[in-house]
């Protein structure tokens, strides 16, 4: 360590005092990258992709695989399994080095990153393999909750003891394994889990479908390579000017000083939504962790029934449940403070992500794609009639979530978002003066598991799937996010400041949805499940996973 710090001195006796005092006292030293003579390609990050690391910032995506069988094989084939995966995705062989213009805490200056890519020669010896998994044994049946958020919120950045303004982020891509001890408990088979990390900037919630599923089929066929649609390192795509030039620049502008004034407006008043204020450090070697997580499983008869249900409306599950998350918030934090369901219902603003792969056909992504093929719109509903018809605001939200993506404000919202990070003055004025929050809420409907969850004649049988996504530095203060293989698998990370107030929003949304049957009617009004909500604020108090 003496040693070390000698080095340290040596190197940076020309910068300035202040520098000195900003270097950080404990950086690792104990971790090995493969050779950079290995390094096959090289791209630079910029937008959303640059965000997720940028300032000390890092954006882990955690999701869980809740899984029943014979959990043996995670341990006898995991090396295998990982081998194949890199051949495969080269985002697993992929690593972001960070150069910045300085290495104080609280500097917003500009940073570089770059997305380096390894060739399959820098991981031919056996040992290098272990990098990319993590093997535990758990006791407890629950103790996959806070392994998830810990594993999701872990540093990620690597930082260079003789140069403290360079970090590297490896891997990107990277599975946990956790081994239930027992078997069965009350005669039932007891769960197992596998978790997939992955770096924001290069991969969305979508891309664990397929990162799980790869791992899965070659951990139950070991000896049988996987389908060789090997995929290389997409670089970061951006979308194409719409409406011609001169139009397109003008609602591009337009746009832009629509965006900048909504982030100001936020900047100066007070949330709704009781949020946690804390101060962030950016730029900072150890950013304090933002939020925590809830996560719920429905039965899957109700997950058929409101399928049923949309089926006879002509909908898609996307406009109940987006309708849900807005009355929810609505009956828990109205804009008043009171909540009166005879009033106009004046709904919060919503980010909605949404999958762009089939946009994106043109630049060789597929459903199958790993990567980050995500665009996003602020959802910014009308007032709300409480004599509205319930699937007449379901149908609203799905309409125009669908017509979002199709049509062009997608792009033009991408690259607002885009020109707002590029620009030092706009990026400060809208995230850094926001404290790094980018927005409030956002709700993600990440569908379907797309494949068959039986792997090998049941040997390994995937039963549900839950998703962690915190960031410390620019971040969401609410994202509600779901998924499913057979029933609705829902997942809240938050940064409520009183515990309370997350389990009564996740209760509320959940009751909605358990109770579905009650709502098929058309004659059903929003002040109608409003007033559900009202008669049962004790009845929703049920135990929940």
């Amino acid at each position: 360590m003496y040693c070390q710090q000698i080095l340290m001195f040596s190197r940076h006796l020309i910068q300035s005092t202040k520098s000195l005092r900003c270097l950080p006292k404990c950086l690792s030293t104990s971790i090995s990258f493969p050779d950079s003579k290995h390094i096959e390609a090289r791209h630079e990050l910029h937008g959303f992709a640059k965000l997720c690391n940028q300032h000390g910032n890092y954006t882990t995506l955690g999701v869980i695989a809740h899984l029943t069988g014979d959990q043996t094989i995670l341990m006898t084939n995991v090396e295998a399994a990982i081998r194949q995966i890199l051949v495969k995705q080269a985002y697993m062989r992929s690593r972001i080095v960070i150069t910045r213009e300085s290495a104080c805490e609280g500097d917003t200056k500009d940073e570089q990153h770059i997305l380096e890519t390894y060739s399959m020669t820098a991981f031919e010896e056996l040992s290098s393999l272990s990098r990319f998994y993590l093997l535990r044994h758990a006791e407890d049946l629950n103790d996959w909750r806070w392994r998830l958020d810990d594993g999701s919120a872990r540093n990620p950045h690597l930082y260079d003891v003789l140069d403290p303004s360079k970090s590297i982020i490896f891997p990107l891509i990277h599975y946990e394994l956790i081994i239930n001890r027992y078997h069965q408990q009350n005669g039932k088979p007891v769960m197992f889990h596998l978790i997939v990390y992955m770096n924001h900037a290069i991969s969305d919630g979508r891309s664990s479908h397929p990162l799980l599923h790869d791992f899965l089929t070659a951990l139950t066929h070991p000896n049988r390579p996987l389908v060789q649609n090997i995929q290389s390192v997409i670089p970061p795509v951006s979308f194409p000017k719409p409406y011609g030039r001169l139009l397109f620049y003008y609602y591009f502008y337009k746009h832009l000083i629509t965006i900048f004034w909504y982030f100001h407006k936020r900047a100066q008043t007070p949330s709704r939504i009781p949020f946690k204020q804390s101060t962030i450090i950016f730029n900072s070697k150890h950013p304090t962790r933002q939020g925590r997580s809830l996560f719920y499983s429905s039965t899957s008869d109700k997950m058929l029934s409101m399928k049923a249900i949309c089926e006879q409306h002509h909908i898609s599950l996307h406009g109940p449940l987006c309708a849900f998350m807005l009355l929810t918030i609505h009956h828990l934090f109205p804009i008043n403070g009171t909540a009166n369901n005879d009033d106009m219902i004046q709904v919060a603003d919503m980010d909605i992500p949404h999958d762009m792969r089939s946009i994106l056909v043109d630049h060789n992504v597929t459903h199958d794609s790993v990567g980050c093929f995500v665009g996003t719109t602020i959802f910014k509903p009308d007032l709300i009639s409480p004599l509205m018809p319930f699937w007449k605001l379901a149908h609203y939200c799905a309409h125009e979530t669908e017509k979002q993506k199709l049509s062009k404000a997608v792009h033009i919202h991408t690259g607002v978002f885009d020109k707002l990070l590029a620009n030092q003055y706009l990026f400060r004025k809208s995230f850094i003066d926001n404290n790094g929050v980018i927005v409030e809420i956002s709700f993600s409907n990440i569908g379907r598991y797309m494949y068959n969850p039986s792997y090998n004649s049941n040997q390994i049988m995937l039963h549900g799937l839950h998703g962690s996504n915190m960031a410390p530095v620019y971040r969401e203060s609410l994202h509600l996010s779901i998924q499913s293989v057979k029933q609705f698998d829902i997942s809240l990370n938050h940064t409520f400041e009183y515990d309370l107030d997350a389990v009564k929003f996740m209760r509320v949304y959940c009751s909605l949805i358990e109770n579905i049957d009650r709502f098929a009617s058309l004659t059903i009004t929003v002040h109608d499940v409003l007033q559900f909500l009202d008669d049962n604020r004790s009845s929703t108090k049920q135990q929940m996973d």
